[in-house]
């Protein structure tokens, strides 16, 4: 089985929550798709918190010093 992607979970999420929104399913299913539900949104915390460590560390290479961006955009130079 692929990899899934965060597109793909965000999708599952969505049906997830269209599902349990429509009070036609039998409490089993409901309990399946909520763990199915929970399990997506910890995979996309997961590809949202090292999204974030990649932007923490884009370097920016400006008039010879380096400047790191965290993620509130402050910058701290180091000289090269």
């Amino acid at each position: 089985m692929a990899k899934k992607t965060f597109e793909q979970a965000m999708t599952g999420l969505e049906t997830i929550i269209e599902d349990l929104e429509s009070s036609d399913l039998p409490l089993k299913q409901i309990l399946k798709e909520y763990k199915q539900g929970v399990e997506l949104l910890q995979f996309c915390e997961n590809e949202l918190s090292e999204a974030e460590r990649s932007v923490c560390e884009l370097q920016v290479i400006q008039d010879g010093a380096i400047e790191k961006l965290d993620i509130q955009g402050e910058k701290n130079k180091n000289d090269k």
